[in-house]
């Protein structure tokens, strides 16, 4: 028992125990649910397990039926199907050889390079390594393996002729039926079995090879076969007129089969113990089919057959013994099939002639056709016989497992599982039946025609009718919309564009007498298990009638995450639940559907159950399992909630819950509007019909898709991909797009895909149905790609597929022009600093040339104004000094002032030079260190020694000033404060730059313990640091040595610096303090 809903009311106690069963039947569904949970998982495992058969309670025209045909991309003249491990499907035709992953039918050409011998295939074999075997209809044979196609043709021994079949024998030998007899392949080469093997040189029509490993062959009205390890065929003594129209076949258990067409008659093939034995007998079915009718078992045993006027299926008690007109015979399900069902009961195939009949992995049945392609599946609801003409169909549920259907044209059925009987009832069959209802009682309520219609077990129908005048003048129609009944046995009944009528006794009162009735159309109407009742209205308002006392359900908030209350009295309505369907109790909860969702109550307060994708819209029919699950009818389709999912939803309201859905690919033959359900399953309304569906035995797939990735498009260009090798794609690849896929052959559209590029830490994406993943301007270097698939169940492959690309860099983005970028960035900026440096130059040189005019200037002043008027008074005096006597003491006073005014004008003479400059200040720095060394050497007496290492180099004047301060103070200091006897000075030339050294003989000092007030070392300090010159001072009782290192790039004139670097620094200071 899969499942069923809780009586709608306490006064169901007549139905107590039949709920009461319901308990025994848990405890089986968990049995039942752990024993699929285990089959699923060795299915996962075990891809290469089949899965469900399609079952007996299907008729043929209950089964899902897809068709293909030239329109969908289907080959013409299709006349040989076979499915390799990989789960492709494969056809061979005369336009060439198809392979199908439910999706697209790709051709196959060839596979690298090899081409295949004929676009006209005629036979197809997988052999047990998977391989592909291909025969043509003018001779020759292919074989495709692991990517690599190996031809044969008459060079290889085969004739031109057409190769009907192919089989592998006991011993694993290949066998080639052809229209001149059979070919065996020996290494390489074929070779023809003649009257060696005891096989006649006539056409060949099939190949079989049983479970004991005896290969059968039919041809020419006569049956071969070879026993494994025999080294000659044997005759079986029967014969098979006209056998190329007859199929040779497998039975489920491994078995060989003669099937006839026409009269369908049947051989079983086994090899006898020993000759002189009777023929083997045929058996007749008592079925008569089409003369070139096609026939294939599945592998339940059931004995498909395919011609002209459609495909049908005969289930394995046929075999038993023969039929006549009048036997009847029921499988375990309780679907009843007599010769006469065999015969109507036809799908109609895409055209007449049926060439091949096959079953593939997953247990579809698969024919093929000059025209198309057809495949039959088990859809996962069973749609019984509609009504022809009705439009509407409504549902309750019925005791022994049984449901009742109301149809739009007045009729009543009752219906369980696949069988359904109508009731008599002719009551309104000019109006139909608005609705069904059946009370807790048993008794069955009909309404329709503005009137109401009661029936139980042991009387006929009660007419209810609506009296006139209960409805307003100003309503020219109205319809029931629902009903039920509360504990007292009063009927509410909902009038649509009239109100809500409390029936009892055969009298109709409108709100039932009270006043404080919504007036709005209710849409729903519905009694719990404590005896209340729910009232739903098209505007989203609820009302409950809890005894005498009504109360109403506001809703607060919006979609798609509203919260409905309950709350006393009257109040503003905010339709955030849209018009109200259905309401439904399970347990502990009360449901309720509506235009805008699912709604659970819990407590005082309604809570919205919402999916992963949003509200659940239009649901219009809730049925709960005892187990915890939940199935709705919406406008999606059939939505599955399983009970953990919605425990874990109801755990954290809010969250969406996990659902599966069932729509038309499923047999849904329209929308559902109802849904119902009984001790036997749950039924469902549609537009078009109603729908079954057995929740616990719903067709599997259990095989686990292989994926594949076919290729990589960059930029428009296919790169194949195959195994063991790296694609390299173009540099610079903009647009990358790799496709794949995954031979699922029951549902492909309902086969899933995720991918992720990068390693095992990347993350997975998913892509849905969608077979391609798209790229744009990847990174240079190696990528990996990886894809997996989840079939229609969602089962997911382990590994699924991976492929290594290599995308080479451009110029652009290799590391040499990374470098080389680098580089050419440094030589800019190289660049940019030396303009810079040169700019700076240029406004420094002008600020030099500005300053010498400066100083030309001054020295023109002083020349012409202070030297001269000086000059003159030294001549006045020296005038008056001769005026003087000789012996006067005045006399010498004078003379002395003279000379030290000559003096005086010597020295303003000097600077008025420097600051005129001179024509080598190179020259003139030398001698004027020589001249400032012998005039301290003349003053003090001290002994004084200058030298010269290296050729002189032209020196920037500014740093020639700078040295020559700092050298004139250390020559001072030595000869007045070092108490020496001697005094050297060395100037060195070097491609480093220029060193001067100052030493002495004296006393020394401590150069770190310099006198408060003694500002010369300080001062030679700074002037150092001003032309980044190192100044070293080294002193001990044997004298002091200070040396001066000036770097070339400073000292140096443009030209002559060793190292090119501007004086930058200094000519900032210089400039900052002018």
């Amino acid at each position: 028992m899969p499942c069923t809903s809780l009586p709608s009311s306490p006064a169901a106690s007549a139905h107590t125990s039949r709920w009461q069963r319901v308990c025994s039947w848990a405890y089986r569904n968990a049995l039942d649910a752990t024993a699929h949970c285990i089959r699923v998982f060795l299915a996962a495992m075990l891809s290469c397990t089949a899965a469900w058969a399609l079952p007996p309670s299907y008729t043929v025209s209950q089964l899902y039926h897809t068709r293909w045909t030239a329109h969908d991309g289907v080959p013409p003249g299709i006349e040989a199907i076979a499915q390799t491990p990989d789960g492709f499907l494969w056809l061979g035709s005369m336009a060439g050889l198809f392979r199908f992953d439910g999706v697209m039918f790709e051709r196959f050409a060839g596979a690298h390079g090899t081409p295949l011998l004929s676009q006209d295939v005629y036979a197809l074999h997988v052999s047990g390594d998977g391989g592909l075997w291909v025969g043509y209809h003018f001779g020759g044979v292919s074989h495709l393996l692991n990517g690599q196609l190996v031809n044969y043709g008459p060079a290889q021994g085969l004739p031109r002729s057409s190769v009907s079949s192919l089989a592998n024998a006991g011993d694993g030998t290949l066998w080639a039926g052809t229209t001149r007899g059979m070919f065996r392949l020996e290494g390489a080469r074929w070779t023809q079995g003649t009257t060696s093997w005891n096989l006649p040189q006539t056409p060949v029509d099939a190949l079989v090879l049983d479970r004991d490993g005896t290969l059968w062959m039919m041809g020419d009205d006569h049956i071969h076969y070879l026993r494994k390890g025999a080294a000659r065929f044997e005759k079986l003594a029967v014969t098979v007129p006209g056998s190329n129209y007859h199929s040779l076949l497998l039975q489920p258990d491994g078995t060989a089969m003669v099937c006839m067409s026409g009269r369908m008659r049947t051989l079983a093939l086994t090899p006898p113990d020993s000759a002189g034995l009777p023929a083997p007998e045929w058996k007749d079915l008592g079925i008569t089919t089409d003369i070139d009718s096609r026939h294939a078992f599945d592998r339940e045993g059931h004995l498909w057959f395919g011609g002209a006027k459609g495909a049908g299926r005969l289930l394995p008690a046929w075999g038993a013994a023969p039929v006549t007109r009048s036997k009847l015979r029921s499988n375990d399900r309780g679907t009843v099939h007599d010769e006469r069902d065999a015969i109507t009961d036809r799908a109609p195939l895409t055209g007449e002639s049926i060439s091949r009949i096959f079953e593939d992995r997953e247990g579809n049945m698969w024919f093929t056709t000059r025209s198309g392609l057809d495949r039959f599946r088990a859809p996962a609801s069973l749609r019984l016989p509609s009504d022809p003409g009705s439009l509407e169909f409504s549902l309750a549920p019925a005791a022994d497992h049984s449901v009742w259907i109301g149809s739009s044209r007045g009729n009543i059925f009752r219906a369980r599982r696949a069988t359904q009987k109508r009731v008599k009832f002719d009551h309104l069959s000019s109006a139909g039946i608005d609705v069904l209802y059946s009370a807790p009682s048993g008794t069955l309520w009909a309404a329709g025609a503005d009137a109401l219609w009661r029936h139980s077990s042991d009387q006929d129908w009660l007419h209810l009718p609506r009296q006139p005048g209960h409805q307003p003048a100003s309503f020219t129609y109205s319809s029931i919309q629902a009903m039920t009944q509360d504990a007292s046995g009063a009927m509410w009944v909902s009038v649509l564009r009239t109100g809500v009528y409390r029936v009892m006794d055969g009298q109709w009162t409108l709100w039932g007498g009270r006043t404080d009735m919504p007036s709005q159309n209710a849409t729903a109407l519905f009694t719990d298990a404590r005896g209340r009742v729910w009232f739903g209205y098209d505007d989203g308002e609820v009302t409950v009638l809890d005894g005498d006392h009504l109360r109403r359900v506001v809703v607060t908030g919006g979609v798609p995450l509203p919260v409905a209350r309950l709350t006393e009295g009257t109040g503003t309505v905010e339709a955030a639940a849209g018009a109200v369907g259905t309401f439904a109790e399970g347990g502990d909860h009360l449901w309720m559907g509506s235009e805008n969702g699912l709604w659970r109550l819990d407590g005082e307060s309604f809570h919205p159950v919402v999916g992963a994708h949003g509200p659940f819209t239009g649901v219009n029919g809730i049925v709960p399992c005892l187990e915890g699950d939940l199935w709705i009818s919406s406008n999606e389709g059939v939505v599955h909630l399983p009970a953990d999912a919605l425990k874990r939803s109801l755990a954290s309201p809010g969250q969406p819950v996990e659902f599966e859905l069932l729509n038309h690919l499923d047999g849904l033959p329209g929308i559902p509007v109802a849904a119902v359900g009984t001790d036997d399953g749950i039924w469902f309304a549609t537009v078009n019909g109603v729908v079954w569906i057995d929740p616990l035995h719903r067709p599997r797939n259990t095989i686990v898709p292989q994926v594949m990735v076919k290729a990589i498009i960059a930029d428009g260009k296919t790169y194949p991909v195959d195994p063991g090798t790296i694609p390299q794609l173009p540099s610079h690849t903009r647009d990358l797009k790799i496709t794949f896929t995954a031979p699922s052959l029951t549902m492909p559209e309902r086969v899933n895909f995720r991918f992720r590029l990068g390693d095992e830490q990347a993350a997975w994406q998913d892509v849905g149905t969608h077979r391609e993943a798209y790229f744009r301007d990847l990174p240079p270097g190696q990528h990996q790609f990886q894809v997996v698939a989840a079939n229609n169940d969602g089962l997911w492959s382990p590994t699924g597929a991976s492929v290594a690309f290599v995308i080479p860099p451009t110029f652009v983005q290799t590391p040499w022009f990374k470098a080389l970028c680098a580089l050419a960035v440094a030589a800019a900026l190289g660049l940019l600093y030396l303009l810079k440096i040169r700019a700076i130059k240029s406004r420094l040189r002008l600020r030099l040339e500005e300053r010498m005019v400066e100083r030309e200037r001054i020295a023109r002043e002083l020349h012409d104004t202070l030297l001269q008027a000086t000059q003159g008074l030294v001549l006045r005096f020296h005038a008056a000094m001769e005026q003087i006597p000789r012996h006067e003491r005045s006399r010498a006073l004078m003379e002395d002032a003279l000379e030290y005014a000559d003096e005086v004008i010597a020295d303003g003479r000097d600077a008025v030079t420097n600051l005129r400059g001179t024509s080598d200040p190179s020259m003139d720095f030398a001698k004027d260190l020589q001249l400032i060394g012998e005039r301290w050497s003349r003053d003090t007496g001290i002994a004084f020694a200058m030298s010269m290492d290296g050729p002189v180099c032209p020196l920037e004047p500014v740093a020639v000033q700078e040295c020559l301060r700092i050298i004139a103070e250390a020559m001072g200091n030595a000869f007045r404060h070092a108490r020496a006897t001697r005094v050297n000075l060395t100037l060195a030339y070097s491609p480093r730059g220029l060193s001067l050294q100052v030493s002495d003989n004296g006393s020394g000092f401590n150069p770190d313990n310099i006198h408060v007030g003694r500002w010369g070392l300080i001062g030679m300090q700074e002037r150092a640091a001003r032309l980044t010159a190192r100044l070293h001072v080294q002193s001990d009782e044997r004298g002091t040595v200070l040396t001066l290192d000036v770097p070339a790039r400073i000292v140096y004139r443009r030209g002559q610096r060793r190292w090119g670097h501007p004086l930058a620094q200094l000519r900032r200071r210089h400039a900052s303090q002018d």
